[in-house]
């Protein structure tokens, strides 16, 4: 047993609301086991106003409620990678004989309509849907488009092309999220700026221009200054740690070069390929980043290259006098030796793959650090500048920067060039594309928009917006995803003298703001507003029948378009409910 007290009563009807949460949440997986397997009644009832059943898995797991089995869930490779925990956890109830069914051969057509008709045919039996017997309760629903000042659109735009720049995706972002001492994970951990992912990380990036911690009081423009402070000082560690894997790779091959002096530049069938050789080769042709880079940064990589290799031969020189071998049998000898001898060129081959990375993130580094540059340049003033196509002088309003690399040059000469895939700097081998080129016109100009405070133009409106309808005795609900963000809105309403309710801390503390919201008789200085987040139980299950308006500050962030449509739903049937 895992909950006695309730497993140890045979019960007359078991009703489990808003059943999709035990699925969704991984906290829930001890839940819903109880209710799956633990409990036993007369009656089973699941409730829920957007029932999961895209797929098989889904309607699976409505039976597995209900106590009806349909059939083990084959996963399917898409699915898996997008949610390993729930693969995981599905794969402990199987036998060896289910999960090594997994491995063989795909299923034909026959059999995957077989299980699709089992589906159905559980749906017709099982699942209703009640109709509400009233007229339709009348709904507007509006978009509100804000046009992000310029300072604020740069950051954005900033980090959107940092995280392309360095191929950061969901793998990277949830490996830099783990320990590890490596400086280049603690700057991947830093752009992140405490999100869990790219998107997310933009995502907030659109609501409000900066998240950090105790930056608050920062305006855009503020932001943009430390944004170049801090991507040039990142872009400087990075350089350093790239002299000194050149440096650790040079003095790991002397070490290995002392004990096999003919091993240096091997690349024969049958040993360890020397992958230093292979690195010098490339930086002197300019081929050492993976996807090729641009004249600045080849320059840059050589002479970092020259100084780690310097380094290295000036300590072998000062150390090679004091060098004494160890006193060991023969026999020993040639053990350890052929031991220890394949171990340090593995290791060496491995070290050499770190050492490329940190040459990618460089230019990564360099052509984000150079495009938001221009794009505050552009903004800021009436600057000329010269095509590197063309080699005309032109002004601002016909000038261009591709966000892929940083380059500036005439919008004519950029868009001809993209179509070909090409940059307009002749040693660029950024394959540049027509949506990389950004006009210099549509940056707008931070002398044509107000500075809109520390809390941005979004939030601005969202806050303006907000006190109307309260001073107008209307009663509003606010919804966001993220807790930080969620905090930074209610500072902002806040600071506005609007009064908010959050449903957050104990059972009681949580009844007693919802009641609070459900009160009708209340007084002027009463809070009329309540902030909820989107993907959580507390923006289902919940009567808010006095509120008439609800705000979605961003987009929801979702796993695919069933969940987004999934959780809207459940938020907007806060307010719009029958009964």
């Amino acid at each position: 047993m895992k909950c006695p007290p309730l497993e140890m009563f045979f019960w007359g009807r078991l009703v489990v609301d808003e059943f999709h949460y035990l699925n969704d949440k991984a906290d829930r997986a001890r839940v819903l086991s109880v209710v799956s397997n633990g409990l036993r009644s007369s009656a089973r009832w699941a409730l829920s106003g957007t029932t999961p059943h895209q797929d098989f898995a889904e309607v699976r797991y409505l039976a597995q409620l209900l106590g009806v089995h349909l059939g083990v869930d084959e996963q399917s490779l898409s699915k898996a990678k997008a949610n390993a925990r729930k693969v995981a956890a599905e794969n402990r109830d199987k036998t060896a004989l289910e999960l090594f069914s997994t491995m063989l051969s795909v299923h034909s057509p026959q059999w995957h309509l077989r299980r699709h008709e089992v589906a159905e045919k559980f749906l017709a039996r099982f699942v209703r849907q009640n109709v509400a017997e009233i007229d339709e309760i009348p709904w507007e629903e509006r978009t509100e488009k804000i046009i992000l000042p310029p300072a604020e659109r740069a950051i954005y735009l900033e980090m959107e092309t940092h995280l392309r720049a360095l191929e950061m995706n969901k793998k990277l972002a949830t490996k830099s999220r783990k320990a590890s001492t490596s400086d280049r994970e603690g700057r991947i951990r830093e752009i992140l700026e405490g999100s869990s992912d790219p998107e997310e990380a933009l995502l907030k990036r659109c609501a409000h221009f900066n998240l950090s911690d105790n930056q608050s009081e920062e305006s855009a423009m503020e932001v943009c200054m430390r944004i170049i402070a801090l991507r040039e000082t990142q872009k400087r560690q990075c350089m350093t740690d790239l002299q000194e894997s050149v440096r650790s790779a040079f003095e790991q091959r002397a070490a290995i070069l002392r004990t096999d002096p003919e091993w240096e530049g091997h690349s024969e069938i049958g040993d360890v390929e020397d992958r230093l050789a292979v690195y010098v080769a490339d930086v002197e042709e300019h081929q050492s980043v993976n996807g090729g880079a641009d004249q600045e940064v080849h320059r840059a990589i050589r002479e970092l290259f020259d100084q780690g290799k310097s380094l290295a031969s000036q300590e072998d020189d000062e150390e090679g006098p004091k060098r004494k071998k160890a006193k060991r049998t023969k026999q020993e000898l040639e053990l350890l030796d052929d031991e220890e001898l394949y171990k340090a060129k593995w290791d060496l081959r491995e070290h050499m793959h770190s050492v490329r990375a940190i040459g990618k993130e460089l230019t990564g580094r360099t052509r984000s650090l150079r495009y938001f540059g221009w794009v505050r340049d552009f903004q800021s003033s009436q600057c000329k500048i010269q095509c590197a196509s063309c080699k005309k002088k032109i002004g601002r309003e016909e000038a261009g920067v591709l966000s892929c690399c940083g380059h500036v040059g005439c919008m004519q000469c950029l868009n001809r060039l993209a179509d070909r895939e090409e940059c307009v700097e002749s040693t660029c081998a950024a394959p540049a594309k027509r949506e990389h080129v950004v006009a210099a016109s549509a940056l707008g100009s931070d002398q044509e928009h107000a500075q809109t405070g520390k809390y941005g133009a979004k939030l601005s409106a969202v806050v303006d917006q907000v006190k109307s309808l309260v001073e107008d005795e209307d009663r509003v609900l606010i919804f966001v995803q993220f807790p930080d963000l969620k905090d930074l809105v209610a500072d902002a309403l806040e600071e506005r003298g609007v009064k908010t309710l959050q449903v957050k801390g104990s059972v009681q503390q949580q009844v007693k703001a919802l009641s609070a919201m459900q009160c009708e008789d209340i007084s002027e200085d009463h809070p009329r507003v309540l902030l909820l987040t989107m993907d959580d139980e507390s923006s289902s299950g919940v009567n808010l029948t006095t509120a008439n308006h609800a705000i979605f500050v961003h987009p929801l962030l979702a796993d695919n378009q069933q969940q987004y449509n999934a959780y809207e739903t459940q938020a907007i049937g806060r307010i719009r409910r029958y009964g």
